[in-house]
């Protein structure tokens, strides 16, 4: 069912996929349980998951639409026990691959939330980490407002998984924010960078893909400093 927010400046969303044996620190502190505490217009979680949100969209694991354009990424990680997160955790190879898909799915989400909401601005928030959250909300930039990293990213690759080498600004992407307007230019473009990396890298995230989409595409990025 298609909601409608007309006149509604900015609509807010985040989302969750239960992920056992996620080493991460944000899942010890817990993903829902942070989430109920922000003001979110629309979670997304699959329909056999309980949440008390104003909003919930369905949307079950694999319809994730990441899925179909991480192939290397999935016969990477299928080919071995274990790998290691950006800094170095070590971690399980299939729970790597779900997290992997359900972060590179991130940006997709812009498109299938353009259903529900008329508002000028769409932004994804994390469950847990949101940097800068209340500077990308109120900025209204035409373009991408998104974090970067700082240098405690400089040395990071994956537990030496990585081979490639990244350009100078890494983007951090806990709080992404885009108008309505450059929605599906966005994605378009993300959808190239996410193949191109798929192809080129044996492991990543989104935020390797946003990294070289932003060295690629300047222009549709307003990075918070």
């Amino acid at each position: 069912m298609i909601v409608s927010e007309k006149h509604k400046k900015i609509t807010v969303f985040s989302a969750y996929w239960p992920v056992e044996r996620n080493p991460k620190p944000t899942a010890k502190i817990g993903h829902l349980k942070t989430a109920s505490k922000r003001d979110l217009d629309y979670f997304i979680c699959p329909q056999n998951q309980k949440v008390d949100f104003r909003n919930k969209i369905c949307l079950d694991f694999d319809l994730l639409p990441s899925s179909s354009y991480i192939k290397n990424l999935t016969s990477f990680c299928e080919s071995r026990k274990k790998v290691f997160t950006k800094f170095g955790t070590e971690i399980e190879s299939d729970v790597f691959l779900k997290l992997a898909t359900i972060w590179t799915s991130k940006v997709l989400l812009f498109q299938k939330m353009m259903e529900y909401t008329d508002a000028d601005y769409l932004m994804w928030v994390d469950c847990v980490m949101t940097t800068n959250l209340d500077l990308i909300t109120s900025n209204d930039s035409d373009r991408c407002c998104i974090n970067r990293y700082g240098k405690e990213v400089d040395d990071k690759n994956y537990g030496g998984l990585m081979k490639n080498t990244l350009p100078p600004i890494k983007i951090l992407a806990q709080v992404i924010k885009l108008p309505r307007y450059i929605v599906m230019d966005f994605v378009e473009k993300y959808i190239e960078c996410l193949q191109f990396t798929d192809n080129n890298f044996s492991i990543y995230d989104e935020e390797i893909v946003l990294t070289l989409m932003h060295q690629k595409y300047p222009r549709l990025f307003n990075i918070i400093e």
